[in-house]
């Protein structure tokens, strides 16, 4: 398992109160607490996390495989080091859920996010106040992320698509 900083004091704390419930059973549980700029290689894919801003553990990815970028930004506010971990991906799935002005909110806007410097961008955790923004968003490269949305990173010409999951 691969967290924030404090993820080994996180899941310690859940044994500890849960009586070893939450102990793995028949595997080894290995936990790696990330650093922020470091990439991660592993068989078949790398990956690397930016902070995001929304709270101190918070963390964005960047996960690379087969030739493919995919970002997941999860809750955050615009950053330079967002922006680089971003930077080029094929999509970046990215919060949206702040109304522009909104700033008790640490989240981003939909023109914040849209604003990605990646190939495509995915709007997503839109709010009731952040919506119609996220929507005026909407172009060839940005589209809103909708619930059971498949989207493809390869074929598909580069077109995101809208195919809902049929259960297979």
């Amino acid at each position: 398992m691969a967290g924030p900083k404090g993820l080994k004091k996180l899941i310690a704390g859940l044994e500890k109160i849960s009586g070893g419930l939450t102990k793995p059973k028949g595997y080894k549980l290995v936990l790696t607490e990330l650093k922020p700029g470091k990439t991660y290689r592993r068989p078949g894919f790398a990956f690397e996390c930016a902070p995001t801003g929304h709270t101190p553990e918070a963390l964005a990815f960047r996960i690379s495989a087969g030739g493919k970028t995919l970002c997941y930004t999860g809750d955050a506010r615009p950053s330079a080091a967002l922006w680089r971990l971003c930077s080029g991906c094929d999509l970046a799935v990215a919060d949206a859920g702040s109304a522009k002005g909104d700033l008790k909110k640490p989240h981003m806007t939909g023109s914040e996010a849209a604003g990605l410097p990646a190939r495509r961008v995915l709007l997503s955790h839109l709010s009731a106040a952040s919506a119609a923004e996220a929507a005026a968003c909407r172009s060839k490269r940005v589209k809103i992320a909708r619930d059971l949305m498949i989207v493809g990173l390869t074929g598909n010409r580069g077109r995101i698509c809208n195919k809902l999951s049929k259960g297979t």
